[in-house]
């Protein structure tokens, strides 16, 4: 029991479960929105979702830290590293539309983790902008990147479900925003409009992506059942929410698991 403990730990912390998270999100971008198999994609939208949440979690550590590091945190580093390297050829071979939205993710990244604007730290201490950059930078990667490594054409489907994208993940982010409500900086959205508006904001903007279904086209049925179900997981799981947890398995292991089950489901269930 405790080295399964020990593996989820490290699991969790080295953005693995996360990264996952991150290739469903691609993964049913391309399914719903092209009939063509570009899956190739997949693997750099897992490492790029390894490299840019532990450049997020650990660079302002190491750089205030100068103690010797743990084994744990050496090998997440060692590995990041390998795979920035990767990441770097993939840049570089890539079509110019694609590294716009990958430079214009990294800048995103960049501004979200060090000091950008005077008096304010990072774009974490403004408030709704640390949430809204991170579902940005997930619908550039998920979506809009996808969109133009298959040359999908831009219709109202194709806006529908950019717009679906940022709104379900910024929703996903609240439930860590009020876990953090006591540590986190002041543009902590919690902080400023309480739990319960939070809870409430959220509730809202999934009716918004709801709403939206109204200008979707999906490829059957199956689909608007999965979209269903997940917005209500999502709520359930955003109403259950805790202000604080003491081994944060709710908001950092089931929240994130929510874009892995609705990829799983239309990988098994879709046509």
């Amino acid at each position: 029991m405790k080295f399964i403990r020990k593996l989820l730990d490290f699991y969790l912390k080295s953005s693995l479960h996360v990264a996952l998270a991150l290739t469903a999100m691609g993964f049913i971008s391309l399914r719903e929105l092209t009939s063509n198999n570009h899956y190739v994609l997949l693997p750099q939208l897992f490492f790029l979702g390894i490299v840019a949440y532990n450049f997020v979690k650990y660079i302002p550590f190491i750089l205030k830290n100068n103690k010797s590091f743990s084994k744990k945190l050496k090998i997440i580093i060692l590995t990041s590293c390998f795979l920035s390297c990767y990441l770097l050829f993939y840049f570089t071979s890539a079509p110019v539309k694609e590294k716009q939205i990958l430079f214009l993710t990294i800048l995103l990244t960049l501004a979200y983790t060090f000091p950008i604007l005077p008096y304010k730290s990072s774009l974490r201490q403004l408030i709704g902008i640390k949430t809204a950059s991170v579902a940005l930078c997930w619908t550039l990667i998920s979506v809009i990147l996808p969109i133009i490594h298959t040359e999908i054409s831009l219709n109202l489907n194709v806006y529908a479900a950019i717009t679906q994208r940022f709104l379900l993940v910024f929703v996903l982010i609240l439930p860590f925003d009020i876990q953090d409500i006591k540590e986190s900086e002041s543009g902590n959205i919690p902080k400023k409009i309480g739990i319960l508006n939070t809870k409430r904001l959220g509730t809202f903007i999934l009716t918004l992506y709801t709403f939206l279904f109204y200008f979707r086209t999906f490829p059957s049925s199956i689909w608007y059942w999965a979209n269903s179900s997940i917005v209500l997981l999502t709520a359930i799981l955003l109403w259950l929410t805790p202000a604080k947890s003491k081994h944060q398995l709710h908001s950092t292991f089931l929240v994130e698991s929510i874009p892995i089950v609705y990829g799983l489901w239309i990988f098994f269930f879709s046509n």
